[in-house]
């Protein structure tokens, strides 16, 4: 019984991965795997390129984010799946966390 593999937790030119959307979905389908989860960081620009590669390449894309916050002083990434990522007032609030990490990082 064949069991179907997935990466769940991907990053994009979006934010800080190496390949476009639809390079990471090709990669999925030559590694074999049957679903790829788009989760780039506060950003969810990936995800539409990222989808249309899937349909043609017949690799299901989740369309995710990972959510960067700092407690305590340390930093939490959190991964959210099936996000709303033609939310306009979605994107708006991720747009102001990435302003945010931006500051922080040069504070750092």
């Amino acid at each position: 019984m064949a069991i179907d593999r997935a990466d769940l937790h991907s990053h994009t030119t979006a934010s800080d991965g190496l390949q476009q959307p639809r390079e990471n979905v090709r990669m999925a389908k030559e590694a074999g795997l049957a679903a790829i989860a788009i989760t780039d960081h506060d950003t969810v620009d990936g995800i539409a390129e990222a989808i249309e590669a899937g349909k043609e390449l017949g690799v299901i894309v989740v369309p995710g984010v990972e959510i960067s916050t700092a407690a305590n002083g340390s930093d939490i990434h959190i991964l959210g799946y099936y996000t709303d990522w033609q939310s306009e007032s979605w994107r708006l609030k991720l747009g102001s966390l990435l302003q945010t990490r931006d500051r922080r990082n040069l504070m750092i």
